[in-house]
């Protein structure tokens, strides 16, 4: 009898066990902070939250991991997602992504005061022409994507464009110490980081990005990954209407603007995504 009772509970437990996803995570506040892994803030910590609350029969368990690694991960098929990504050709061939989770206002140029005056306080600015002149160095994050901006990176054959493997709060600190002469990052990133002297910083529009770009979660192109973007989607067609997500997209925008844009956007293109 104790046999039998014993094989039901093992029968059982191996039934109602909850499949674990791995995501993969980095420390980039606002975007998130990893501060305490177990409990993940931020936009995308907080949003995986919300996401976990829609996908019961799930585990998740956040992993510290580089974005080379993120995308080694996935590559290689292990269960491992991520849940800020831009959708490109190159990752479409090797990961699923889900529907639109995240809409963000495009990534700016960012330099000292001092050269934006210098170069005459322009509104917006070329990345071709700024590559092409191999006048001012650029530097950015090794296997970032800076969405429709990374084929012009990526082909690039100069020596004033740098890629390191280091973290958006330390190319900053190099822009600062005047190392490096331009930064491309979110406004919102700059403005987490040097808060303390955020008026040395001039932002400056790219010519070559859109108006805004959308971010993805993402999971290896195999049955698991197929399964578990499924049930994403899922979890986002029940939330992407509520008015917690709606607020949640504003979580990094501080000014009215902004915030504005991001509801005119949501409303006219992001919900298309969904239908």
């Amino acid at each position: 009898m104790k046999k039998l009772l014993l094989f039901f509970l093992l029968v059982y437990s191996t039934i109602s066990a909850n499949e674990t996803i791995t995501w993969g995570v980095f420390h980039r506040p606002p975007s998130i902070d990893i501060s305490d892994i177990s409990n993940p803030s931020g936009y995308s910590g907080e949003l995986l939250k919300i996401m976990q609350a829609n996908m019961s029969k799930y585990d998740f368990r956040y992993q510290d991991m580089k974005m080379l690694r993120i995308l080694k991960a996935i590559k290689d098929k292990e269960k491992v997602c991520n849940n800020f990504l831009y959708k490109n050709p190159q990752r479409e061939e090797f990961a699923y992504f889900s529907l639109p989770l995240r809409i963000n206002l495009p990534l700016r140029i960012v330099m000292r005061q001092e050269l934006f005056k210098k170069l005459g306080s322009p509104k917006s600015l070329s990345i071709k022409n700024i590559l092409k002149q191999n006048r001012l160095n650029i530097i950015i994050e090794n296997g970032r994507s800076y969405s429709k901006i990374d084929n012009i990176l990526s082909t690039h054959k100069g020596t004033n464009l740098l890629k390191e493997v280091i973290t958006s709060k330390q190319l900053l600190e190099m822009l600062n110490l005047n190392r490096v002469d331009m930064v491309i990052e979110y406004s919102d990133v700059v403005t987490n980081h040097r808060k303390e002297d955020i008026d040395n910083f001039a932002f400056v529009s790219i010519k070559e990005m859109p108006k805004y770009g959308f971010s993805h979660a993402v999971c290896p192109k195999n049955e698991w990954g197929k399964m578990v973007i499924n049930d994403i989607n899922n979890a986002l067609r029940n939330i992407v209407y509520t008015d917690k997500f709606k607020t949640h997209l504003n979580y990094l925008y501080s000014h009215k603007k902004d915030q504005d844009e991001i509801i005119s956007i949501y409303q006219s293109d992001f919900l298309n995504e969904y239908k």
